[in-house]
């Protein structure tokens, strides 16, 4: 348990970093195109990590194997 507000600061930190870094991996697995370096200018790539967040939600909320087909 933490101690002062500083350790309570840390551990708050410490868990909000491991939840990005395991939806990053998820996301690496499904989406590709972040695993190699991608040849889009700078303004592009700031974009695709959220437009593969809507695509993730949008397989989520509805049937996968309906989008497969």
């Amino acid at each position: 348990r933490p101690q002062n507000p500083k350790e309570l600061l840390n551990l708050c930190h410490a868990q909000a970093h491991n939840c990005v870094e395991q939806i990053f991996g998820v996301f690496k697995r499904w989406f590709c195109i972040l695993s190699s370096s991608p040849e889009y200018s700078l303004g592009v790539q700031a974009c695709i990590p959220t437009a593969l967040c809507m695509v993730h939600n949008f397989i989520q909320t509805h049937n996968v194997e309906e989008i497969e087909d």
